[in-house]
């Protein structure tokens, strides 16, 4: 977790940052919150039971991420039928797809989480 916490705080180049959580005990770790404070990433959590419909992620994007990437990969297959699966072809599927979600479906995830 620290070391998602350092990746934020790099590439928000040292700005103040949100980072929207479940309450999963890792995330609610105190030497996390300090590290967190440190950094000045500001930790929201999001309330057990709710991050379908408070989490952006879950709201809008990780399905349609999913789609896309079952489309993905389905196109890879008919084309190198060979193609077997492992982690770095999903890495790059998964970054493919995430690559293809439109800024509306971004936006509207964090409208519907009432974020925005």
């Amino acid at each position: 977790m620290k070391f998602v916490l350092q990746l934020i705080y790099k590439i928000s180049k040292n700005k103040n940052s949100i980072l929207l959580l479940d309450e999963y005990s890792v995330h609610t770790d105190n030497e996390i919150k300090k590290e967190a404070n440190k950094l000045s990433i500001q930790l929201i959590f999001i309330p057990p039971g709710k991050t379908a419909t408070h989490q952006p992620l879950d709201v809008n994007i990780n399905g349609a991420i999913k789609s896309i990437g079952k489309k993905l990969d389905k196109k890879k297959l008919i084309s190198n039928p060979d193609l077997k699966p492992n982690i770095a072809n999903s890495i790059k599927t998964l970054i493919e797809s995430k690559e293809k979600i439109k800024r509306e479906t971004i936006v509207n995830s964090f409208k519907k989480a009432n974020i925005l």
